[in-house]
């Protein structure tokens, strides 16, 4: 779930609570952007709206393990065994190792 304030907020559904927050865009960034989850769900990759980077946190620590530095990206997703993100560009796919 994303929250009023950019914020990716991590439940764990079995025990109903909040496990977890993801804060990396600003406030004015906080709508729009891209999100993808990792097939095995160990990494949430986003891009904030307006900004060229894409985080790839690690959902079991909340901590950024990666940021890559891109422009022009229209969509990216990870590999089916969560070890690269093929991001998109305008006229080309780029494959990044995780």
């Amino acid at each position: 779930m994303v929250n009023d304030h950019g914020n990716i907020i991590i439940w764990d559904v079995v025990l109903k609570k909040k496990i977890g927050q993801l804060t990396k865009c600003r406030d004015d960034q906080s709508s729009g952007g891209l999100i993808a989850f990792s097939p095995n769900g160990a990494y949430i990759a986003r891009q904030c709206k307006s900004n060229e980077i894409i985080y790839v946190w690690d959902t079991s620590t909340s901590q950024i393990v990666n940021e890559i530095s891109i422009d022009e990206v229209t969509n990216f997703a990870f590999s089916p065994n969560n070890d690269l993100l093929a991001i998109r560009q305008q006229d080309q796919i780029i494959i990044w190792d995780l």
